[in-house]
């Protein structure tokens, strides 16, 4: 009987188990070749890896230049509040307050030159003396101790015509960047600094 060509079934071609396998790596690897050639979004990632520590830094320099600002501030609102001891004109003023609240009121007469940059009336702290000549104060108490601004030994005293009158004023602001500022700009603890000013007069006559 002859066979009609196209009629006989053709054998199958052996299977070669290894080939989809080997397949799948080769694709791999072209992609992970193509993925090292690629340059694209590589500017996206550098800005990426360098963005955190320069931001960090920027934050640094402009919260150091903060701490110095309100230095500045505090200096300037002190030396403006204590005119009014200076010519006599917070007596007058106080001559109807409490003795215990003069100290409070001194306090708002700083803050009214501070802008509103830190909590003056609710942290500022301030230290009052008057003495007799330049040579009586001696050690006055620190404005620091054991991490805290020690304004337990801090205190409100009048004073007179032709009296030495020393004021001195601290407050503790909060730092966000000592980590990268360095031990040296945080002195309290807490990583807080403590922002001070001193104005040290002879009593007009009054």
């Amino acid at each position: 009987m002859t066979e009609r060509p196209g009629s006989a079934e053709t054998a199958p071609l052996p299977s070669d188990g290894a080939g989809p396998a080997r397949r799948a790596r080769r694709f791999r690897l072209r992609l992970l070749r193509r993925f090292g050639r690629s340059r694209d979004g590589s500017a996206a990632v550098e800005f990426a890896l360098i963005s955190i520590p320069f931001f960090a830094l920027l934050f640094a320099v402009l919260e150091t230049a903060v701490v110095l600002w309100s230095s500045q501030v505090l200096e300037t609102a002190v030396a403006n509040a204590s005119r009014r001891i200076f010519t006599g004109e917070l007596n007058g003023e106080l001559a109807a307050v409490p003795a215990p609240q003069h100290a409070a009121e001194f306090r708002k007469r700083i803050c009214s030159h501070v802008p509103a940059l830190f909590d003056c009336t609710g942290g500022l702290q301030i230290d009052v003396r008057a003495f007799p000549t330049f040579t009586s104060p001696g050690l006055l108490p620190p404005l620091m101790k054991n991490g805290e601004i020690n304004s337990g030994e801090f205190v409100y005293q009048a004073s007179t015509s032709g009296q030495i009158v020393i004021v001195r004023a601290a407050f503790p602001m909060k730092l966000y960047t000592s980590f990268l500022s360095g031990p040296g700009l945080s002195n309290l603890s807490g990583n807080r600094r403590m922002i001070a000013a001193v104005a040290a007069f002879r009593n007009e006559p009054f």
